[in-house]
């Protein structure tokens, strides 16, 4: 160590975190622009230097150096290995031996202070890393989605898959977490499961977060002449996560009817990339469902909404969807696994409910209640400003750091 400080990292990562379009990149860009003043970053990613030049360009701002490994199996050698193989689909496909070895090559050259490993996905590359403190990142706890995805699957031969993908997921996430000195997790729920299930002695709690400078109502009041639109609804998430696509499917078959009933003018915005054909069919159908798709700036759709719904039903982690709404002051209504690991509190801040005619009648009432609608949101705001703040989080990621080095 140059001095006893620590400022020399080597950040292993899946893919690179920009543009910031999904709730891991989100995470990790905005970790990686708080920490960079303090610490020397080499990012080591997936992907080719010729089609990820802005992206390169971008991230620049934060890291010294940006390593792009063009070897990666494809999605289908990966799903045969992973039937045939001890390895899960996730595994099996970001482990790359080129990455591995330079990986190694790296830190024997190279005077690192520790290895961020920045999901579970790659974790396999780290395996023979034994001379330099390693931290993993669970974004979520992998075999809990897993484990709920089989729960939620009717097709006999896609959950007899997803079945089989938990066990192993399930017997490498935690058999894995051996070889690393400490692991973050993003919500005291998840670091309860981890310290259940594995033999790790380390697990720190590093939240998700949000921008409460950006997402400023005040401040999109005064650039934008926006104002909501009465009886609209606002859902936000990759539509290419099975998680969000089971939980859209679920709202437009069981609650969303209900509530047409109710209120024939309402609508409701989708926005995400990549929205599958099961979603794509429910906006054919009824023309007060628009699929938005992905935009630059999320801000003035959470703006114009009356009430932003979360109705997950698979799920891990936390979502950074309902920080963002709640930095906007917006109600939101989740379920309790779409809330989970949040720190929320019903009626005060958010409103929870798990069932369809709950979530029903809570919608209802929130577009009934103005009053309570903007003590929903105040609240919100305010919970987020306190707890959840990039600039809090990032803090706290750096005490990780800082303690594995006093701890090597």
């Amino acid at each position: 160590m140059k001095g006893g400080f620590l400022n020399k990292v080597l950040f292993v990562i899946s893919q690179l975190p920009y543009p910031p379009d999904t709730g891991a990149k989100i995470r990790t860009f905005n970790l990686l622009k708080r920490v960079a003043s303090d610490y020397e970053i080499t990012l080591i990613s997936f992907g080719r230097e010729e089609k990820e030049k802005e992206k390169i360009e971008a991230l620049r701002k934060f890291c010294k150096r940006i390593i792009l490994i063009s070897e990666k199996k494809s999605k289908w050698t990966s799903f045969l290995c992973s039937i045939a193989g001890r390895l899960p689909y996730s595994i099996r496909r970001y482990y790359s031996s080129k990455m591995e070895r330079l990986i190694k090559k790296l830190i024997s050259s190279e005077n690192f202070d520790l290895i961020h490993c920045d999901s579970l996905q790659v974790s396999f590359n780290l395996r023979s890393v034994n001379s330099i403190p390693k931290v993993l990142t669970e974004h979520n706890v992998e075999s809990q989605i897993w484990q709920r995805w089989a729960s939620k699957e009717r097709n006999f031969l896609k959950r007899y898959f997803i079945k089989g993908q938990y066990k192993k997921i399930s017997c490498y996430e935690f058999e894995i977490l051996k070889m690393f000195d400490c692991c973050i997790a993003v919500s005291e729920e998840d670091k309860k499961i981890i310290e259940e299930n594995s033999q790790i002695k380390k697990v720190w709690v590093v939240p998700n977060g949000v921008d409460c400078d950006y997402f400023d109502p005040d401040k999109m009041r005064t650039l934008y002449s926006l104002k909501e639109r009465q009886f609209s609804l606002i859902f936000t998430g990759s539509l290419d996560w099975y998680p969000n696509q089971d939980a859209l499917i679920y709202f437009f078959t069981e609650i969303y009817p209900l509530l047409k009933k109710r209120i024939p003018q309402i609508s409701i915005n989708i926005v995400g990339r990549n929205p599958s054909k099961s979603i794509l069919k429910f906006a054919r159908r009824d023309n007060s469902i628009n699929i938005v798709g992905r935009v630059e700036d999320i801000r003035p759709f959470i703006f114009t909404s009356q009430i932003f719904v979360v109705p997950l039903r698979i799920g891990g982690g936390t979502r950074l969807k309902i920080l963002e709404a709640m930095a906007m002051a917006k109600p939101v209504i989740s379920t309790s696994v779409g809330a989970e690991g949040l720190g929320v509190t019903h009626e005060e801040n958010i409103i929870l409910a798990d069932n369809p005619y709950e979530f029903t009648s809570k919608i209802l009432k929130l577009f009934e209640d103005e009053n309570l609608r903007e003590k929903i949101g105040r609240n919100a705001r305010q919970f987020v400003k306190e707890k959840y703040d990039w600039n809090i989080v990032a803090e706290k990621l750096k005490e990780v750091w800082k303690n594995l080095k006093c701890q090597s």
